[in-house]
């Protein structure tokens, strides 16, 4: 559903766009694709095939609180962003704040293309709750998209630029045994072009696409426990300490170990 415009309310919604069939997955069945400013979804269901929420550009002041998704959610999302490098993102002051996600493949994701234009800024996610998640925490800058082809960018080296990004106070387990959803049609799935060795033991992705577009970029209170109860791990790139003195954590391939901040 198009959510479009601003100073717009949403309260005690019930997104329902379940499956009946183990041989029918519910495709692009997005809850609220967002776009516009002073927007606030609280209170609400989502039990879907896609994205709960997905802020596209431009947007600004957007609050998605006290909200419950389950089923094979792809969670709350920004983005995709940048596919048309001459249309570039501009969003600003997002909070994602005291949500639970059961089940589904994402929790919290940024997705943008390789090649993108333009600035995501002041953006927060807090207080998550996570159970039976494949990707609680989930940064690509190169995102693919198996439905869409799209031309070589003109400047495949830029990125839309991330900036002032927050992930606090995320608690639950991540879907070690049977990661992933209906959703994968292809070979390697969708999910999991460009990281060919991922364990599903994973809290966090982050995937920058330059040494320059990711900065202070923040991680506190994350406590997610892969449920065959092996350490978690971290996949992260391009996320220099120069430009994320608080990130958190050591930006490499390994076990996750939160750092102080």
């Amino acid at each position: 559903m198009k959510l479009h415009g601003t100073d717009i309310t949403v309260r005690h919604a019930i997104i329902d766009a379940l499956s009946t069939s183990y041989a029918s997955f519910p495709f692009n069945t997005d809850g609220f694709d967002v776009q516009g400013t002073h927007i606030s979804i609280t209170n609400s269901t989502f039990h879907n095939g896609d994205d709960a929420i997905a802020i596209g550009s431009p947007s600004h002041d957007i609050l998605f609180a006290h909200n419950s998704l389950g089923y094979e959610t792809h969670g709350m999302s920004i983005g995709s962003l940048g596919k048309d490098p001459s249309s570039p993102a501009n969003i600003s002051n997002l909070l994602f704040t005291d949500v639970t996600v059961a089940g589904g493949l994402y929790a919290a994701r940024f997705k943008s293309w390789s090649g993108g234009q333009g600035l995501v800024r002041n953006v927060t996610w807090q207080n998550i709750r996570v159970h039976n998640v494949s990707f609680p925490i989930f940064v690509t800058q190169s995102y693919t998209d198996q439905n869409a082809e799209r031309p070589p960018p003109p400047d495949p080296s830029s990125a839309v630029m991330m900036e002032d990004f927050t992930w606090s106070g995320f608690t639950g387990d991540i879907n070690s045994f049977n990661p992933g959803d209906g959703s994968c049609v292809t070979d390697p799935c969708w999910y999991d072009v460009g990281l060919p060795n991922l364990n599903h033991t994973e809290a966090v992705i982050i995937q920058c696409h330059t040494e320059r577009s990711c900065r202070n970029f923040v991680t506190e209170g994350i406590r997610l426990r892969p449920q065959n109860r092996e350490p978690a791990a971290v996949v992260c790139l391009n996320a220099t300490e120069g430009l994320n003195p608080d990130l958190g954590f050591d930006c490499r391939n390994g076990t996750f170990v939160e750092t102080s901040v």
